[in-house]
């Protein structure tokens, strides 16, 4: 029973929790009353003919259809990527992109100030749908082109898609072919195949259907390596450009940085003596495109890029879109089949002049011995004195130099004054030898002893 609440919701969100209720309760008095309910009771109560089973059958019908309404609800369920039920400013603008390619920045600016009556910047589906039965120009264009892109066409493009990887015809891809299909692709990595597929096989049964790979196609919830494979193998836009932004992305990655866009212009010969890798990292980095801070920009963004891109250079966007299209995807540089090639056909030529070379070798190593050594002629000296006057003392150069080669003049010895003594100092220091204590001899003693 709860199965069957959330297909009511789904099928119209404003149903109240009487309303689904009663459903609930009149589908089950059908059946068995055991809670569960079959295809078949379901189909058994829908063919009474209440008046419940009536609007319910129209509402079926007019939500799964063909009509408006329906391939609206595709729309949001491809560009939701969050389960909100609503798609802010950056997925309404994916959804824009989708339906038609040549609206500008400011286009869909404009729609969204017209569609977002809350202020809210989200927008849900009944107030799509409201905006849409209004019926102004701008809604009746946009009425016009989901018509034109979405529905049959986008089935049939889902259907293409899936007969290409149905290798052998049978209704069902086998996953290991489809692995090496997403691995030859070059723009995922290893782990991200293995995420992808499993993913993509929910009856884990190594087979994948086609009821599988459509609704794997239409759910638009998933990781930025799912949504990338979804963008390469069935693009949701009629062009494919998606595809192209993200094989120029490159293998683990799911946004595109300032140096994989420049090799985008560069690939696709968008680079000219004015528009040069400085112009390309500005428009790279406008605040039309990015915020201030962010190193990547996604896939809306890319079309805001190349939307100045085309301003600058002063093709036409769609020209300019073209030419993007065209390339599909980057050029790699590597080792390629010409230059191959061309090493393998100068292999013998490398050969024959090695060969030749050490021909000579021998030849003149013969004569060394018949004639005998050649005396070796030592190589010229340069004389190098005088450089440093030519770079001159004020260069580090020029001083090292001068240091080894310069001309020195011999020191001259100063004699030495001597040092200045006071006089009176000197006349009164007592010399050592005057202040030395002598000892008397004995005739002294009795000099003293007569005298006194």
């Amino acid at each position: 029973m709860l199965e069957l609440r959330d297909a009511l919701y789904s099928l119209n969100p404003q149903f109240s929790v009487v309303e689904v209720s009663y459903y609930c309760k009149w589908i089950n008095e059908t059946g068995n009353k055991d809670g569960l309910i079959s295809h078949k009771e379901f189909m058994d109560w829908l063919r009474a003919g209440t008046q419940a089973a009536q609007d319910l059958c129209k509402l079926i019908i007019a939500e799964t259809g063909l009509s408006t309404a329906a391939r609206l609800r595709d729309l949001f369920k491809r560009f939701d990527k969050d389960g909100s039920g609503t798609l802010d400013v950056d997925e309404m603008a994916g959804v824009f992109r989708v339906l038609k390619p040549a609206l500008t920045f400011k286009d869909i600016a404009a729609l969204m100030k017209e569609l977002d009556r809350g202020g809210d910047h989200r927008v849900s589906r009944m107030e799509f749908m409201t905006w849409l039965k209004k019926g102004s120009e701008k809604a009746l264009d946009v009425k016009k082109e989901i018509l034109a892109t979405t529905g049959i066409r986008w089935e049939q493009r889902i259907r293409k898609a899936f007969q290409t990887y149905d290798i052998d015809n049978s209704g069902l891809m086998d996953l290991d072919a489809m692995s090496n299909v997403l691995k030859n692709l070059g723009s995922l990595t290893a782990e991200e195949v293995r995420n992808v597929c499993a993913d993509l096989d929910k009856s884990k049964d190594r087979h994948i259907s086609y009821a599988e790979f459509r609704s794997w196609i239409k759910n638009g919830m998933g990781t930025r390596e799912i949504e990338k494979a979804k963008a390469i193998l069935a693009p949701s836009d009629s062009d494919g450009l998606e595809a192209v932004f993200y094989n120029f992305c490159g293998a683990g990655k799911a946004e595109l940085d300032g140096k994989s866009f420049f090799k985008l212009c560069e690939d696709c010969q968008l680079l000219d003596p004015k528009m040069n890798s400085a112009q390309v990292d500005l428009i790279f980095c406008d605040t039309r495109v990015k915020k201030k801070g962010t190193r990547t920009i996604d896939v809306v963004q890319f079309e805001v890029a190349l939307e100045i891109l085309a301003e600058r250079t002063g093709i036409p966007k769609q020209d300019l879109r073209m030419q993007v299209l065209l390339k599909g995807k980057p050029d790699f540089r590597g080792t390629t089949v010409d230059s191959t090639a061309r090493r393998k056909s100068a292999q013998p030529k490398r050969n024959a002049q090695a060969r030749n070379s050490s021909l000579k070798a021998k030849q003149v190593a013969a004569a060394d011995t018949e004639l005998g050594p050649v005396p070796a002629v030592p190589p010229p000296k340069l004389d190098v004195s005088g450089l440093w006057k030519v770079l001159g003392r004020h260069t580090p150069a020029g001083r090292r130099l001068w240091s080894i080669y310069g001309e020195r003049k011999p020191r001259e010895s100063r004699p030495r004054s001597p040092r200045p003594r006071s006089p009176t100092r000197a006349a009164t220091r007592p010399s050592s030898r005057s202040t030395r204590r002598v000892s008397p001899d004995f005739s002294d003693l009795c000099v003293r002893v007569v005298n006194d």
